[in-house]
């Protein structure tokens, strides 16, 4: 409501600024009034709507799936992709599902390397 008001009264402060015998005729709204033009205040406010809002501090990540902010090199639920989710007891570690209880690269989290001839064994390097 606030918008429109601002709007209606930019408008007619233009109108008035306009020298006599100008043409009154408007071609569509100045580049500075297309942000006001298009603002829909009873518009969702999601990252489908607006695309800069995943990358505000605080975001969950930076890309946008099914209307939410998300991190695609964490998130179990998208996991590298939108809609793609990890099977029970795997993490998604940089956009892939992997069972991080028997990954000697990934041993109980995403970047746990075991030694060199170590086992990654329950999630632990080295277990027995």
């Amino acid at each position: 409501m606030a918008a429109a008001k601002f709007m209606t009264l930019l408008l007619a402060l233009l109108f008035i600024a306009m020298p006599i015998g100008a043409n009154r005729v408007m071609q569509g709204p100045t580049r500075r009034l297309t942000q006001y033009y298009n603002y829909n205040p009873r518009q969702p406010q999601t990252c489908e709507n607006f695309p800069a809002i995943c990358d505000n501090p605080g975001s969950a990540g930076k890309d946008c799936c099914r209307r939410q902010c998300v991190d695609l090199k964490s998130d179990m639920f998208n996991c590298g992709e939108c809609g793609k989710w990890c099977n029970y007891g795997q993490v998604c570690c940089n956009g892939q599902c992997l069972n991080v209880l028997f990954n000697n690269k990934n041993c109980g989290g995403c970047g746990n390397k075991c030694d060199s001839g170590g086992r990654c064994v329950y999630g632990m390097c080295n277990y027995a």
